[in-house]
Formats: structure tokens, sequence, C-alpha cells
């Protein structure tokens, strides 16, 4: 006759339910973790977003001068020598691509700009597009 424990079969009750305990646990946590990583996704996506939009709003209108006397709107803070270049030559101010670009610092004193070189810009600045005398 085997003699049954029941002390025994409630320790290994205990025992399952804690597994089971545990397993569920860590199910609820990967579930978690993973609506946790789409919301920083979604996060990402809308700051990529917004900062694009900053940037739209960046390309406000700015008067600049070239050559002493040829006022010229610019979009948006962040140029490049060519860009000025181009904006300048599309409202009409007599100057070429291949000119020598730079801009007035004040008190006498230039620096230039290459074409590729970036800039930014602001309301008033004063630039020079002289023809490269380099006949080389």
């Amino acid at each position: 006759m085997s003699h049954h424990n029941p002390e025994k079969d409630d320790e290994d009750s205990a025992k399952r339910l804690e597994a089971e305990a545990k397993k569920l646990e860590a199910e609820e946590l990967e579930k978690k973790a993973e609506e946790i990583e789409k919301t920083a996704e979604e996060l990402e996506a809308e700051a990529k977003k917004l900062e694009e939009e900053a940037e739209e709003l960046d390309k406000k209108e700015i008067d600049v001068i070239f050559n002493e006397k040829y006022p010229v709107k610019v979009y948006g803070k962040k140029q490049t020598g060519l860009s000025l270049k181009q904006a300048a030559i599309e409202q009409k101010v007599p100057i070429q691509l291949d000119f020598i670009l730079s801009i007035e610092l004040g008190g006498g004193k230039t620096e230039v700009i290459g074409n590729d070189d970036k800039i930014k810009v602001k309301e008033g600045d004063r630039f020079l597009a002289i023809p490269d005398d380099d006949n080389s």
C-alpha cells in the first residue's frame, strides 16, 4: 500500500504555480519592452518630422546686399557660397557663378566664401562678388 503525502502535493503545486507566475511575469515584461520600443520609434519619427518643419520655418526671407547696391532676397539662414551667387544671379545682379564671393566683416575686412562653404546669413549681410582675375 503506497503512502500518499498531501503536504508533498501542496509543495509541488506551489512550485508549479510559482514557475507559472514567473513565466507570465517574463512574458508581461517582454510585451512591455516591445511597447516601449515601439513608442520610442514613434517618438523618434515625430522628432524628425518636427526638425524638418523647424528647418522649413527657418527658410524665412532674409535681405542681403551684393556689391554695395543690389538687394538680394535669400530664403533661410543656412546658405552656401554657391546658393548665394545663384540667388543673386536669379535676381538680376550682374555677376557670374565663377566670381569670387566674400562677405564684408566691417572695418574694411572681408572673408572669402567658397562655393561649398556653409554660412549662416543674417539680415543686412553685405557680399562682394568680383571676377576671378587668375587667368592661368
